[in-house]
């Protein structure tokens, strides 16, 4: 700022420069792309603001003075310091991912594993922009196919055929299990009857979901039959309502882990092996973004690794 302030043409140390550097004229004009009248110009302007010679000249050419020496010297240290900070912000831009990535998934994933993925990525790249969209399976793969969504996160298999631009990988295998408040978990162990859960509120995904139709027919294989009043959209709703103690509630056992740590609620054995729900990553090799990219690999390289 003390540069701008006092007026100083930096212009003129530079053309300075390239005159000590070949100690001619001529051929400082010709690296600089300027006359050589310009280039004379230019040095006697700066002795005139500094006051003092900086160049004898001779008959054969022309030679630095001592103060031009002196000049020399600093002006390259500067030189040399701007191409070392240029460097390395250079290099430190090119570490740092700044681009915008939009990840479609279902709220389950976004319940618990999302949150830990997208803060250990934010610390290493907090200049990349992260959107989440949540919707229906359907609409997430139309707009993955609009390259609308760089990133999918859903039920596996995503595709159910091979894609050659498709890279898809299994990523995840979690429990499912019902839970309930303490209300719901005292009436279950006072009670002897087997399979009381079903005389229960259930608190289910909405129909046609993979997740519903997964549950149906493990109902279904143990001549069970499954209904409900109360059919949700998300996992948090879910949640929510089995805090309230509306009814009993089938979720990924991973989206509940704290809540069944610190007893706000409770699992409710059923005499069935529930479904376990599997989750694949895929994306489009050919259109997917850096950022993206490193955000996926970062997902499969990190899931084994947090502890869900």
């Amino acid at each position: 700022m003390e540069l701008v302030e006092n007026n100083i043409d930096l212009n003129l140390y530079k053309i300075f420069y390239v005159v000590a550097k070949y100690e001619s004229f001529s051929k400082a004009a010709n690296e600089l792309y300027v006359s050589q009248p310009a280039i004379s110009y230019s040095i006697k302007k700066l002795e005139e603001e500094l006051n003092t010679k900086l160049f004898i000249r001779l008959n054969t050419g022309i030679k630095l003075t001592d103060a031009g020496e002196k000049l020399k010297f600093y002006v390259e240290n500067a030189l040399n310091n701007i191409i070392a900070g240029n460097r390395e912000l250079t290099i430190a831009e090119e570490n740092q991912l700044s681009g915008e990535i939009t990840i479609g998934t279902h709220s389950n994933i976004g319940t618990f594993l999302l949150p830990k993925i997208v803060k250990k990525f934010h610390e290493q790249y907090p200049n990349a922009k992260i959107n989440i969209y949540n919707s229906t399976t359907k609409e997430m793969k139309e707009m993955f196919k609009n390259h609308q969504i760089d990133i999918l996160i859903l039920h596996y298999p995503i595709y159910n055929t091979d894609c050659d631009n498709i890279y898809e990988k299994r990523i995840l295998t979690c429990d499912s299990c019902f839970v309930g408040n303490k209300k719901y978990y005292d009436s279950f162990i006072l009670s002897s009857r087997q399979n009381v859960i079903l005389e229960y509120p259930l608190l289910l995904p909405l129909k046609g979901f993979t997740t519903s139709n997964y549950l149906e027919k493990t109902f279904k294989n143990n001549n069970l039959i499954l209904s409900s009043n109360i059919y949700l959209y998300t996992t948090e709703m879910t949640i929510s309502l089995i805090k309230e103690g509306v009814g009993v509630g089938w979720v990924l056992r991973n989206c509940v882990k704290s809540e069944l740590e610190n007893n706000e609620l409770y699992e409710i054995p059923i005499k069935m092996d529930l479904p376990k729900i599997e989750f694949s990553l895929a994306y489009d090799k050919k259109t997917i973004n850096k950022t993206a990219l490193e955000f996926a690999n970062f997902i499969i390289s990190s899931v084994s690794n947090i502890q869900l």
